[in-house]
C-alpha cells in the first residue's frame, strides 16, 4: 500500500488516481500540472513511483523537463528507474519523427547555454534571486554555474565575478528585461540552439525556452513557489537573447 505525506492534498491524490485509470478530464493541463508540482519537490520513493506511473499512463510531454531534472537527482536509485520508465513511456506515445524524439528526449536538450557574457549572467542571477540576501544569491549563482557548466574565467567563482566584472550594468539589464521584445533573429537563434526547425515559429521557441527554465528551476530546488519562479526566469532569460535586427 503506497502512503503519501501531507504535502499531497486529497484533490491531487484523486488526480493521480484518475490518471492511473486514464480517466482524467484535463483539457488545459492544470490538473496534471498540480501532480507534476509534487514531483518537482518530493524525494519520497513511494510518491515518485506513483506519480511516474500516472505520467506514464496519462501524462503529457510538458512533464519532461521535470522528469529529466529529477532523474539527475535519483539516477542511482530505484526512484530513478521509475522516472526513466515514465520518460520512455512518454517517448513511445509521441507521434513525432524519430529525429525529433532524438533531440527532445536527450538530457543535453534541457540545459541552458549562456552566450551573452558575464555581465548579463550576473544580472540574470540577480533578477531570479531578487528577494534573497547576497549569501543566498551567491549560492544560487554557483549552483547555476555548475548546472550549466558555465565558464567563469578569468574569475574563480561567482562572488569574484560579481566584485570585478566591469561589463555589468544591472540597471540597464533590468530595463532590457522589462521593455524588450523578442526579435525574429532571437527566435531563429533560439530554434537553432534547440536544434529545431525554424518554421516552428516564436510561440514554439518561447514554449521550449520556458520548459528549459522549468528544468533549471527544478534542478536548483527552487520549485516550492514554482509559478513565481517561472515568471522571474521567463523574464530574466531575455538577457540571453540576441536583440539585433
Amino acid at each position: 500500500m503506497i502512503s503519501f505525506i501531507s504535502m499531497i492534498s486529497k484533490k491531487v491524490q484523486e488526480y493521480i488516481q484518475q490518471m492511473l485509470r486514464n480517466e482524467l478530464n484535463d483539457p488545459d493541463g492544470s490538473k496534471e500540472a498540480e501532480v507534476v508540482q509534487i514531483l518537482r519537490v518530493t524525494n519520497e520513493r513511494e510518491e515518485i513511483a506513483q506519480i511516474c506511473d500516472a505520467i506514464a499512463k496519462a501524462g503529457s510531454w510538458f512533464s519532461l523537463p521535470v522528469l529529466f531534472a529529477r532523474f539527475k537527482d535519483h539516477a542511482q536509485s530505484t526512484s530513478g528507474l521509475f522516472i526513466s520508465n515514465a520518460i520512455l513511456a512518454l517517448r513511445d506515445k509521441q507521434p513525432w519523427s524519430e529525429e525529433f524524439k532524438g533531440i527532445f528526449f536527450s538530457p543535453h536538450f534541457w540545459k541552458i547555454h549562456w552566450k551573452t557574457g558575464h555581465g548579463k549572467f550576473l544580472s540574470f542571477v540577480t533578477i531570479i534571486s531578487s528577494i534573497a540576501d547576497s549569501q543566498i544569491q551567491e549560492h544560487i549563482g554557483e549552483a547555476i554555474i555548475r548546472e550549466i557548466n558555465y565558464d567563469t574565467s578569468p574569475y574563480e567563482n561567482f562572488k569574484e565575478m560579481k566584485l570585478l566584472e566591469k561589463n555589468w550594468d544591472p540597471g540597464s539589464d533590468l530595463n532590457e528585461v522589462l521593455t524588450s521584445t523578442t526579435s525574429t533573429r532571437a527566435v531563429d537563434q533560439m530554434l537553432e540552439e534547440l536544434n529545431l526547425p525554424k518554421d516552428l515559429g516564436s510561440t514554439t521557441a518561447k514554449t521550449f525556452t520556458s520548459l528549459r527554465n522549468d528544468y533549471l528551476i527544478t534542478r536548483l530546488g527552487l520549485a516550492h513557489d514554482f509559478s513565481f519562479q517561472l515568471t522571474l526566469f521567463d523574464q530574466a532569460i531575455k538577457l540571453n537573447e540576441y536583440h539585433g535586427e
